[in-house]
């Protein structure tokens, strides 16, 4: 999962604007003048579902463990893009409310 970067107002000493991940538990940080959607930061925040590794977790159950992953077969790309494009991360108020009591 990649980070959701917003704005903040400060500046580094380049006058480059200064970016932060607005997932909470994340602190990724960048400065930069690019368009948020265009950094590909991988995301520190919780996820409930990846996608790429519940697809490679269905493959597993369904042929008995009996198919596996070879070199060069794709299926790392595979699980890694669906990983990137389709994974659902931990609500904010959520992950917070879990760290005020535990």
């Amino acid at each position: 999962m990649l980070c959701d970067f917003r704005p903040t107002e400060e500046t580094n000493a380049r006058g480059l604007p200064k970016l932060r991940c607005a997932r909470a538990g994340c602190s990724n940080v960048c400065f930069t003048r690019h368009e948020p959607r265009k950094i590909r930061f991988a995301c520190k925040h919780p996820t409930l579902v990846a996608l790429g590794e519940a697809t490679a977790a269905a493959i597993k159950v369904a042929t008995l463990g009996l198919v596996r992953e070879k070199p060069g077969c794709g299926c790392a790309q595979r699980r890694r893009l669906l990983n990137e494009r389709f994974t659902v991360a931990v609500p904010n108020w959520l992950y917070r409310a879990w760290h005020r009591f535990f």
